[in-house]
C-alpha cells in the first residue's frame, strides 16, 4: 500500500493544507432569472473539517474570488490538493502568470497539487465528505421546496458545513474514550 501523503498524517493548523472539489449544478432563483450556481467545498487533510462556499460559477475568477474569501477567513494556506478541473487549472494559470495580483503577492507560497486525471480516487477523503453533503443537502432542501435564491442556498450550504462539522474532528488517538 502507498504511504499516506505528508499533509494528510503530519500534525499542522486547522485549513494549511486543504482539499478541494467542487460539485453541482444547482438552480437558483434571483428575481425572475434561473441561473445555475455550484459548490465548492474545501476539507482540512488533516482534521477534515469543512468549508463550503458558493461559486457564482464556473469560471476561473469565480474560483479565485472564492479562495480569497478562504483564505481571509481560515489563514494562509499552504498546500492545495484538487482534480484538474478547468477552472482550478485556469486559476493556477492566473495566479502563476499575476504575480502583482492580491492573492498570489500576499500568499505566494500555495503550492497545488494536481490530481491524475481520471483518478477521483485519490480525492477520496474529500469526495466522501462531499457525498454526505449531498445526503443532507437533499434532506434539508425537502423542506424548503421550490427554488432557492443565491443567499437561502449559501444559507443551506452553511447548514450543511455544521452538520458535517459536528461529527468527532482529528485522529482516533486524538479523542478520549475515557
Amino acid at each position: 500500500m502507498e504511504t499516506l501523503p505528508f499533509e494528510w498524517v503530519e500534525e499542522a493548523a486547522p485549513f494549511t493544507h486543504w482539499g478541494i472539489d467542487r460539485f453541482g449544478p444547482f438552480v437558483v432563483k434571483d428575481g425572475r432569472k434561473e441561473r445555475k450556481a455550484y459548490e465548492l467545498m474545501i476539507t482540512c487533510l488533516f482534521s477534515r473539517a469543512v468549508h463550503i462556499e458558493l461559486l457564482e460559477n464556473m469560471t476561473s475568477d469565480s474560483f479565485i474570488n472564492a479562495l480569497c474569501n478562504l483564505i481571509s477567513i481560515h489563514g494562509s494556506v499552504s498546500t492545495i490538493r484538487c482534480d484538474q478541473g478547468t477552472n482550478f487549472i485556469g486559476a493556477f494559470n492566473d495566479l502563476v502568470k499575476n504575480l502583482e495580483g492580491s492573492l498570489s503577492s500576499s500568499h505566494p507560497h500555495i503550492k497545488f497539487i494536481f490530481n491524475p486525471p481520471h483518478s477521483s480516487h485519490v480525492g477520496g477523503v474529500w469526495e466522501r465528505l462531499i457525498r454526505s453533503a449531498r445526503t443532507i443537502l437533499r434532506r434539508l432542501g425537502q423542506k424548503h421546496g421550490g427554488r432557492l435564491s443565491s443567499s437561502q442556498l449559501r444559507t443551506l450550504f452553511y447548514e450543511v458545513m455544521a452538520v458535517i462539522n459536528r461529527r468527532p474532528l482529528g485522529s482516533v488517538s486524538m479523542i478520549n474514550f475515557h
